[in-house]
């Protein structure tokens, strides 16, 4: 009864977590430059009947160089959900984002009681706070929540239903790449704890599934040599694109984490097992590789907090499931369900405001010509080159796909090293796309030929008259 009791309590405590959540997601404006370059990708694999695996001649930094269509299935929801408006896309960020917090919970649930899951979970929406949005990537964090559930249920099936999701987050995303270096963690902690032979078969069998299963992607072998760059964790893109937590997931980094790590800080993450110690400085790593995962930072160590915070206060035990009967089930379901609904609701009554550089993009092909354009920031062309058809880009978002000369030629352009200058001409750019406040910018602007086409935000774009 006391058990009951509690759970009841918590009910509203948990529906108003999920309604802050679905709030945010409607309240936020959608990352308009990753949803315009996912659905510049999808319709890409519509058109042609297949999944391009090359760079196409919307780039002339390396025409045609291996890609391995990364991603093609996330493009592909993309264009299919964004088809049905701006509702729909917010609707599936909202589902998306409580399916995460749900699956976290039920993980934290087993750890410890009732009240100190729910606080891991409003963790997680902490570290979430960036993603929730439409275009944030928060699918990553259910796959990874998923994936985390799967690998701590004992059992041989595990290992095929872990191979299932990894093969579907492998082709919806480079960060599929993650599902075999968590399930590689979750094996070394059932070695570390020396548990039983079964369950340590068990668990390395999991990891060999999950690694089999990124090559079940149009790149094939290749998948995890480009899947790691596009990561974006390798120290050799730094002058590329951009790392830290406060450039890349500033709220979530100010919030989610710094509570995250004061709380681990505060009840010993030294009263973790030896695995979940393994998985909080795995997590923790990749966190700081790159804060565009702080998403799914949260999602591995809100359940470890849970633990670790249950230990130090002498509440033991699991809270059980996360809701007994079907109708608590169908409460609980019903009320995610309105809350996605709103924040869909929210979405399509909200106005959406195109990226900079896809204004400025179009801004550029207005004049009917075609334009070879470069841009400080790789990211930029991304959304420059889906805006219009009329525009090729030197380099764009995809790095993982330029050789490293090219990569090399890109960052000493934006740096003004060299004959920066006698580079722009004979890859013959006549149209640059750079910060106002920056000294490119200015150069650029004070030489003969050059002039200013436009300004969006703190974008500038210069053209080269014919």
């Amino acid at each position: 009864m006391a058990r009951g009791s509690s759970e009841a309590a918590l009910r509203p405590v948990r529906i108003l977590v999920w309604a802050a959540v679905a709030a945010t997601v409607a309240l936020r404006a959608p990352d308009a430059g990753a949803l315009a370059v996912a659905r510049a990708a999808g319709a890409r694999v519509v058109l042609e009947g297949r999944v391009p695996v090359r760079l196409g001649l919307d780039v002339f930094g390396a025409p045609g160089a291996w890609d391995g269509g990364l991603g093609w299935l996330g493009g592909l929801t993309v264009w299919l959900v964004s088809a049905a408006g701006p509702a729909a896309a917010t609707l599936t960020t909202a589902l998306t984002a409580l399916l995460a917090l749900w699956l976290v919970e039920l993980r934290a649930r087993e750890r410890a009681p009732g009240a100190v899951a729910l606080v891991a979970t409003a963790f997680a929406a902490l570290c979430a706070a960036d993603a929730l949005r439409p275009g944030g990537a928060i699918e990553n964090a259910a796959f990874a929540a998923a994936l985390l559930l799967l690998l701590e249920r004992p059992g041989p099936r595990r290992a095929l239903w872990s191979a299932a999701l990894a093969v579907v987050w492998c082709n919806a995303s480079p960060a599929g790449l993650l599902a075999p270096a968590l399930a590689a963690v979750a094996a070394l902690g059932a070695h570390l704890e020396r548990r039983l032979p079964a369950e340590r078969r068990d668990a390395w069998l999991a990891f060999a599934a999950t690694a089999l299963a990124t090559l079940a992607t149009p790149a094939g072998w290749t998948f995890p040599a480009l899947a790691y760059e596009a990561l974006r964790v390798d120290r050799a893109l730094d002058g590329l694109v951009p790392y830290h937590p406060a450039d890349v997931s500033d709220l979530a980094y100010r919030t989610g984490f710094v509570l995250a790590v004061l709380a681990a800080l505060t009840f010993g993450a030294g009263r973790l097992r030896p695995g979940d110690a393994l998985l909080w400085t795995a997590a923790l790593l990749l966190a700081l590789a790159n804060g565009s995962y702080l998403a799914i930072f949260g999602v591995v160590v809100a359940p470890l907090l849970a633990a670790s915070a249950a230990e130090a206060l002498g509440k033991r035990g699991p809270a059980g499931p996360l809701a007994r009967g079907p109708g608590a089930r169908a409460v609980l379901a019903a009320a995610a369900l309105v809350f996605a609904l709103a924040a869909a609701l929210g979405g399509a009554l909200r106005p959406a405001a195109p990226a900079d550089a896809s204004v400025l993009a179009r801004t550029l092909a207005a004049d009917g010509r075609g334009h070879r354009l470069f841009c400080a920031v790789v990211d930029w062309c991304s959304e420059a080159a889906a805006a219009s058809p009329r525009i090729s880009v030197f380099v764009d978002g995809r790095v993982e796909a330029y050789p490293a000369a090219v990569l090399t030629e890109q960052r000493d352009l934006a740096g003004l090293k060299g004959d920066w200058r006698g580079r722009l001409a004979g890859r013959r750019i006549d149209a640059v796309l750079v910060r106002r406040d920056r000294a490119f910018a200015t150069l650029v602007g004070s030489r003969p030929g050059w002039s200013p086409a436009g300004t969006a935000g703190n974008l500038a774009l210069y053209v080269r008259r014919p």
